[in-house]
């Protein structure tokens, strides 16, 4: 008669092909679950990016008439734009609603301490860049400004400790390099060449100003990174609304009160009578409407943007966002481009391509030390 108990030590072929079968499984589901989320964030990062792009360059052409082009001589409304600029919390508030589905997350004290940090930071670049803008001419103020990228550069290094390689310090070096092309465009009259070396009167504290705006601004980009990394919400779309909307808020509050006390602020019923009696109010209004609408969406995507990638990512944007700007300039208010814009076009496009590349190759060896 033969014994039927199992034997627990003998070999079941059975059992050895099932397990080999669910650990091949597991692994293909892992696969799977990795290619899904790298390319998701593929896709953010590319709809993130034309936001930005899109936004930015419809905030700046709206602006460029509101500032220039309602035909008053003398009509300098800097602190309106500012207080739009900052002051549209409104909208980002109702994208925050339909993404929680009208359940939004009140932030804690301690997130409350640290939107403050980041609305100053904003409120602090408006300020600056407003106040060297009324001083400086614009070819000054672009090449001034265009230093952001590096600063950001230098503060992620000390602040993150982020690393970079040669290909990304050759992109930031091409659009510096393009900054200065396309403000030579600007120069190429003699006059408005003398005008760009005028370092008299006011135009030192204007060129401080300037300088003072990017650092802020440039703080701003990596505080947000530094924030995500903190509360670890990479990704996170409600974190992301809650920045936009809180940081915006805070930053009008803090600029509020110093608007009170411009002249601007104390006629701005006269300005306003007079731009309706030119007949340009439904014009203004209009452009409030366009930048109104594109600053949230402008501050939720580069936040989203920094979130996913990192504040140099974000930052390097600049280059396509200009480019959309000269060539919309071009269609909308028949601006010229000639030869040094288009090569100012080439480099950004060329420092945006090899900050990528850059950013694969040290995520490949990032990989491949582990």
């Amino acid at each position: 008669m033969t014994d039927s108990t199992p034997n627990p030590g003998a070999f079941e072929p059975c059992t050895a092909i099932e397990f080999s079968a669910k650990t091949l499984t597991d692994d293909s589901q892992a696969n799977e679950a990795h290619i899904r989320r790298r390319l998701l964030k593929i896709v953010s990062i590319f709809v993130l990016s034309l936001s930005i792009i899109a936004s930015a360059s419809s905030h700046t052409l709206c602006a460029q008439p509101f500032k220039k082009d309602l035909g008053i001589k003398g009509l300098e409304l800097p602190w309106l734009h500012s207080i739009i600029t900052s002051g549209s919390f409104p909208f980002g508030f109702v994208i925050w609603l339909i993404i929680a589905r009208g359940k939004i997350e009140v932030p804690s004290w301690a997130r409350w301490r640290s939107y403050a940090v980041l609305a100053f930071f904003n409120a602090a670049d408006i300020l600056f860049g407003s106040f060297a803008l009324n001083i400086l001419p614009a070819a000054q103020y672009a090449i001034l400004r265009g230093s952001s990228l590096i600063f950001v550069v230098i503060l992620s290094k000390v602040m993150t400790r982020k690393q970079f390689n040669i290909w990304q310090y050759t992109a930031v070096g091409l659009m510096s390099v393009a900054v200065v092309l396309m403000t030579i465009t600007d120069t190429t009259d003699p006059e408005k060449r003398r005008e760009l070396l005028d370092l008299s009167g006011n135009k030192v504290w204007g060129i401080f100003a300037a300088i003072t705006g990017s650092v802020f601004v440039s703080l701003l980009s990596v505080a947000t990174q530094k924030l995500f990394a903190a509360d670890q919400s990479k990704g996170d779309l409600q974190f992301v609304c809650q920045i936009n909307c809180c940081q915006s808020f805070l930053a009008t509050v803090m600029l509020l009160p110093i608007a009170f006390f411009t002249e601007e602020f104390h006629s701005l019923s006269t300005n306003l009578a007079t731009i309706s009696a030119a007949g340009f109010m439904p014009k203004m209004l209009w452009l409030l409407a366009g930048m109104s609408i594109s600053a949230p969406i402008m501050l939720f995507a580069n936040i989203g943007l920094t979130s996913v990638t990192s504040a140099t990512f974000a930052r390097s944007l600049g280059g396509p966002r200009r480019i959309v700007i000269i060539v919309m300039s071009w269609l909308l208010f028949n601006q010229e481009i000639n030869v040094l814009t288009a090569i100012a076009a080439l480099f950004m496009t060329l420092s945006l391509g090899i900050y990528i590349y850059g950013g694969h190759r040290l995520q490949q060896s990032k990989q491949s030390s582990k």
